[in-house]
Parts: C-alpha cells; sequence; structure tokens
C-alpha cells in the first residue's frame, strides 16, 4: 500500500468515525429523553395511585361498616317490634279486628325499609362510579408505561448490538 493510500483510507475512516459518533450521540440523547418521558410516565402513574388512594379513603370514611348497619337494622327491627306488639295488643282488646289498619302499617313499614335501603343502595352506587373510572384510568397509564419500558428495552438491544 502506498502513502496516498494510506491517507486516503484514515480520511475515510476518520469520516465514519465522525458519522459513528454522531450517530451515538443521537442514539444516547433519544435514550436520555426516553428516560426522562419515562420517569414522568412513571410519576404521573404514582399520581394517579395516590389519587385513587385517596379516594378509597374518603369512600371509606364516607361508607358505614357493616356491623354498625345490621346494628342500626336490628335496633329498627326491635323498634318495629315494639310498636307492632303495642297494636297487636290493642286489635286483641278490640271485640273486631280490624285486617285494613294491620295491613296498612305493614304497606307503611316495607315501603319506609325499601326506600331506607334504596337509598343507600344509590349512596353507594354513586360512591362507587367514580372509583372504576379510576381504576379503569390506572390500568391505561400502567399500560403505557409496560409498553414505554419494552420500547426502552428494545432500544438498549438494538444500541448493545451495534456495539
Amino acid at each position: 500500500m502506498s502513502y496516498d493510500d494510506l491517507r486516503t483510507e484514515l480520511a475515510v475512516l476518520r469520516a465514519e468515525f465522525v458519522a459513528y459518533r454522531a450517530l451515538v450521540d443521537r442514539t444516547v440523547a433519544a435514550g436520555e429523553k426516553a428516560v426522562v418521558v419515562a420517569l414522568d410516565a412513571n410519576g404521573r402513574r404514582l399520581d394517579a395511585m395516590n389519587e385513587f388512594r385517596d379516594t378509597v379513603e374518603d369512600i371509606l370514611s364516607k361508607t358505614m361498616p357493616r356491623t354498625d348497619s345490621e346494628a342500626r337494622h336490628r335496633s329498627h327491627e326491635e323498634r318495629m317490634d315494639r310498636e307492632f306488639g303495642v297494636l297487636r295488643d290493642r286489635m286483641s282488646e278490640a271485640t273486631r279486628p280490624n285486617y285494613v289498619m294491620v295491613i296498612a302499617l305493614l304497606s307503611i313499614g316495607a315501603t319506609f325499609i325499601g326506600s331506607a335501603w334504596v337509598a343507600v343502595g344509590l349512596k353507594i352506587d354513586g360512591a362507587v362510579s367514580p372509583v372504576l373510572e379510576r381504576v379503569s384510568h390506572i390500568q391505561a397509564v400502567q399500560d403505557d408505561v409496560r409498553i414505554e419500558v419494552m420500547r426502552l428495552r428494545d432500544w438498549r438491544a438494538a444500541v448493545d448490538r451495534r456495539r
């Protein structure tokens, strides 16, 4: 090989090195940008999780525990039993039982219990609906983060293969 050939080959190698170095710099910059994006997405996911946690705590602080609900129900039943007991005693004292009155009172009691049951059910349903929306939002964010992590892994594998 002659001196001119060596100089030409050296110039070609230098140009390839400069191009390769520019490619590596762009790749590193893109990787750093991807890391920043992934960290931002992770931060948003954590914010969404904290928001969900706060929502759940808020719901739990506003709902009635089962034991309290059962105690109230029992007290209502006992009260109804006492009141109906008084009515039964009065009816037994009468010469003729008044079935219309009994049916009316039972209807009123059933209406009261049914209305209370519906009101509690509507409150619970209304409180759970935003939670379900948050859960689906959090799942979507988690899917986005998983996709971004897979892209970063693919990118890293491609960079490692180039080395």
